[in-house]
């Protein structure tokens, strides 16, 4: 599931996402700016990208499982990460993920 194209990402922008208990195969978030994040006991299938993109408040991936690789690099996070009970099954790259106290 891919939510934008380039011109479309500026419009996401005010979004509030809230995936919680979603099943999703090959979610695609790169390079979005998102305000919060919501993915209580989301069920992430395939790859999960989120590489590239701004979310300017919270995340919370509390009990989540992501049973294949999670690409959460370069990622901009602008308020708490919480990931408590996350499972990871696969590959998971933060690098050069950060937040305005990082």
């Amino acid at each position: 599931m891919r939510l934008h194209t380039d011109y479309e990402r500026d419009c996401w922008a005010p979004l509030n996402l809230d995936l919680s208990g979603a099943h999703l195969h090959d979610l695609d978030l790169s390079g979005c700016i998102l305000g919060e994040l919501v993915c209580r006991r989301t069920q992430f299938q395939g790859t999960t990208r989120v590489n590239g993109a701004i979310i300017n408040r919270a995340v919370c991936l509390d009990g989540a499982v992501f049973a294949g690789d999670a690409d959460f690099s370069d990622t901009y996070f602008g308020g708490e990460v919480r990931l408590s009970g996350v499972c990871w099954n696969g590959r998971v790259d933060f690098q050069g993920a950060g937040s305005p106290s990082s």
